[in-house]
């Protein structure tokens, strides 16, 4: 009912993060040189563009919710600044209406959605149908309201229910002059009628158990107009049966798809489209015996020619008659094993269960071999008989109230005998409840046998199904089983180091709990016991699932944003550390201040001080392991607003960079600084700190701010020393004298004349190269001179008001411990390069 056009099946997009993979723990980790090719499942149901349906799917969900949410914070928060004016609460509770109107219409669409993506997958996987059919039952029960949905299926509620059910259909009898047709019409919701909440939820699930028919039926019925009857009509009677003429003219096989489309059709509540399918065929007759079952009536017709309006009879006054002729032929059928003309019966089964189902014949119907092997289709005769069953009753009182009351009776009235047998033989469906319709199904031994069949492995979307027909319990239950099942499962293969895990499953129980989490949340919340507890087990193994698979990490930040905050800031760093995408990372970013506004900078904080921090080899995937620290600053550098904490962690990864005892790191921090960070960096800093920052915080900028200008400095002089040098081994202290001119063939004259033009050249060259040098090495003495020379005293941590600033801070201690330990290396260094140019150039 949900399905649209068919969704193109895609194959997993590579994704910059795809080619940078980064093992963290205890993953094996790729040594340079090598490749490593990830594996990712062939299943449809498990490709990429599903996960970014369900990912978009959900996403669009608690976006709406939220807003939702913020706009009725606004208004209330309106009405308590408005309080003295007497509309403002009228006003209110229209607002709190509609707002309730929109987080149903929005959770509606949410589950329309994972439906239509459960239904585009039973293409390639048929367990996916019934995955569209939960979600299907979900949209259709929310449509009429959050307590249909969680149903209230204890004893006090249910009696409760009964009650109520009872005094309606009493009410509705007693309208003596209501026709049949119409007592009918007022049992189903519409705009103008409004039945009891259990009236209407028996409705909607007979209307949803026959949607899924019609789902599960859709490529048989796509195939028939190429399968069925294609011969010519006979001029003899098809429904004849002293004629033998039909299977000789269209063949036992095709008759025998027809009547299973009829049956379909029937049982999906389309019996007009099944009596035209059989006449189209051929099957006139038996086409007008399947409509005697609808009530009689008057249908209104307006002529507009005339300018009046017409009431014409419709339905059948000897409906209950009709009803024990169609048991007794569904009961006959259904025993004998060969047609009247002596030949094997290829219609009987579907036939038979079309007298059946059309009759209410549960027993007869769930003993049909073409019906009783199918959940479905089971669940489906016991839905609609319950429901025909609250008919027959309101017919039968109806009737009885105009036995009473008139004389002569009404028309159709004369069958008190049948009624009463009708009624007799569905005595069981009277009063049923779900959870007894779950229990005939699980009684069911033809069901028992397909299910062990199909394998324990299954997941049990159809417990999944029942579990929201019976009620709020049995909906715990559920949730409550599965999630220990899933999650002990799961722990199972990872110490066996197996990987059958069924993630299709995984995902389904992951986004039920969400959304039954959301309800906690809405304008009418819903407690539901221990939900966000399992919410929070479930989901954190899948978002595992979703980082094991570097094409899915784009899906995360939603996931992960669901669990509590302190699962977010222990776990989601070491996922972060693994993005080494510079357009990947602004992704996320944006993602999380979408979503983690009020942890993004704690979260980011914690993702550049462990990237600083990680050990092991010097290569990662393909980038070197200092240019992996460089460029998690990025992390910080993304909002002007985090320079302060990126300045602080720039300044982490300098100390570590001059500290480095086993390699010159200056290259790389002089890179850094030149290369890597944006233009006036250190200056936007400081300017752009929040007004609202902490008074510590802002102290600690300052002081990186301080400190990371003496690290400029001191880099800015040792690369002015490092261009000495290069200037200094560039240039020739030697005259290259086989360049000059030979003066042995040349008179006095000449050769004067030739040396005087060697000796212009030369100290033109020698004045050049003089003053190329003494640039360099004013330059790099200027620039140590001035790290010597620093106001204060380079990297001075000697001031008892700065040390005292931030006490008993892990980080800050940290801090000046290697500021005195680079002081007491760097300073000599710089004075042995001053006196190294001096003395040198």
């Amino acid at each position: 009912v949900f399905m649209e056009e068919e969704d193109v099946v895609m194959e997993p997009v590579q994704t910059p993060m795809q080619r940078t993979f980064k093992p963290t723990g205890g993953a094996s980790r790729t040594p340079p040189g090598s490749s490593t090719k990830t594996t990712y499942p062939k299943s449809s149901a498990l490709n990429q563009n599903t996960f970014r349906r369900y990912h978009d799917a959900l996403l669009g969900y608690l976006e709406a919710k939220r807003s939702l949410s913020q706009r009725l914070s606004l208004e209330q928060e309106e009405h308590q600044l408005t309080g003295g004016n007497a509309l403002v609460p009228a006003l209110g509770g229209a607002s709190s209406s509609s707002v309730a109107l929109a987080e149903q219409h929005e959770e509606e669409n949410f589950c329309k959605a994972l439906s239509q993506i459960g239904y585009s997958l039973s293409v390639h996987d048929s367990v996916c149908m019934e995955d569209g059919h939960f979600w299907c039952l979900l949209a259709m029960l929310r449509k009429i309201g959050l307590s249909a949905l969680m149903w209230h299926d204890d004893s006090t509620s249910l009696t409760q229910n009964d009650s109520t059910q009872a005094f309606f259909l009493q009410q509705l009898a007693a309208k003596v002059e209501s026709t049949p047709k119409e007592i009918l019409e007022a049992l189903k919701p519409s705009s103008q009628r409004q039945p009891p909440l259990a009236l209407k939820r028996k409705f909607q699930l007979m209307s949803w158990i026959q949607c899924c028919l019609d789902q599960e039926e859709s490529n048989f019925k796509s195939s028939l107009s190429r399968s069925v009857i294609s011969a010519a009509p006979s001029r003899t009677h098809p429904d004849d049966p002293s004629i033998p003429s039909l299977v000789s003219e269209t063949g036992a096989s095709n008759v025998k798809l027809l009547m299973r489309a009829c049956l379909n059709e029937i049982m999906e509540g389309k019996i007009v489209d099944a009596c035209e399918l059989a006449k189209a065929h051929g099957f006139t007759v038996k086409s007008c015996l399947w409509v005697g079952g609808e009530a009689d009536g008057y249908k209104t017709i307006v002529d507009d020619r005339a300018q009046k309006v017409d009431k014409i009879a419709v339905g059948n006054p000897h409906r209950w008659l009709w009803k024990r002729r169609m048991s007794e032929a569904g009961r006959r059928l259904l025993q004998d094993k060969q047609q009247a003309f002596g030949s094997v019966s290829a219609t009987t089964e579907e036939e038979a269960a079309i007298y059946s189902v059309l009759a209410n014949d549960v027993t007869t119907a769930l003993a049909n071999p073409c019906l009783r092997n199918s959940w479905t289709k089971s669940l489906c005769v016991l839905l609609t008989g319950v429901w025909c069953r609250v008919e027959d009753e309101v017919l039968y009182r109806h009737n009885c109230n105009r036995r009473r009351s008139c004389r002569p009776a009404f028309p159709g009235c004369q069958y008190e005998k049948e009624e009463n047998e009708c009624l007799s033989e569905t005595s069981q469906l009277a009063g049923m409840r779900e959870a007894q319709i779950a229990s005939t199904l699980q009684s069911n031994v033809f069901l028992q046998k397909k299910q062990h069949d199909e394998g324990s492995h299954r997941f049990p979307y159809r417990t999944a199904m029942m579990a929201f027909i019976i009620g709020r319990s049995a909906i715990l239950d559920f949730c409550a089983e599965e999630v220990t099942k899933l999650v002990s499962d799961i722990k199972q293969s990872s110490i066996n180091g197996q990987d059958d895990q069924d993630w299709k499953a995984l995902r389904f129980v992951t986004h039920l709990l969400c959304f039954l989490e959301s309800f906690q949340t809405s304008s009418t919340s819903i407690i539901i016991a221990d939900i966000t507890n399992q919410k929070n087990l479930v989901l954190f193994e899948y978002v595992k699932y979703l980082e094991s698979r570097p094409d899915l990490w784009h899906f995360l930040t939603l996931y992960v944003s669901l669990l509590p905050d302190s699962t977010i800031l222990e776990y989601l760093p070491s996922v972060l550390c693994k993005v080494l995408d510079t357009s990947e990372r602004k992704l996320m970013m944006e993602q999380i201040r979408n979503l983690m506004l009020r942890l993004e900078l704690p979260l980011l904080r914690r993702v550049v001080r462990l990237a600083l921090s990680t050990e092991g080899l010097g290569y990662v995937g393909n980038e070197s392991l200092d240019a992996v620290k460089c460029n998690s600053l990025e992390w910080l550098l993304q909002y002007e607003e985090h320079f302060g904490d990126a300045l602080i962690c720039t300044n982490i990864l300098l100390r570590d960079f001059l500290l480095n005892e086993d390699e010159d790191k200056m290259d790389v921090a002089m890179d850094l600084i030149n290369h890597i960070l944006p233009e006036d960096f250190v200056d936007r800093a400081v300017q752009t700190l929040p007004e609202d920052m902490e008074q510590d915080h802002v102290s600690r900028v300052n002081d990186a701010h301080s400190e990371y200008l003496a690290y400029k400095k001191y880099l800015n002089a040792y690369g002015s020393f490092q261009i000495w040098k290069e200037v200094l081994k560039g240039t020739p202290t030697l005259v290259d004298r086989s360049e000059f001119v030979d003066t042995s063939t040349l008179n006095a004259i000449e050769g004067g004349i030739a040396d005087q033009a060697v000796r212009r050249t030369w100290l033109k060259e020698k004045k050049q190269c003089f003053e190329k040098c003494l640039t360099a090495a004013i330059s790099a003495r200027g620039a140590l001179h001035k790290v010597l020379t620093h106001p204060g005293g380079w990297l001075c941590t000697d001031d008892d008001e700065g040390i005292s600033s931030h006490p008993g801070d892990d980080e800050e201690l940290t801090r000046r411990a290697e500021m005195n330990k680079i002081r007491s290396r760097h300073l000599v260094l710089a004075v042995n390069l001053y006196h190294l140019v001096c003395s040198e150039t």
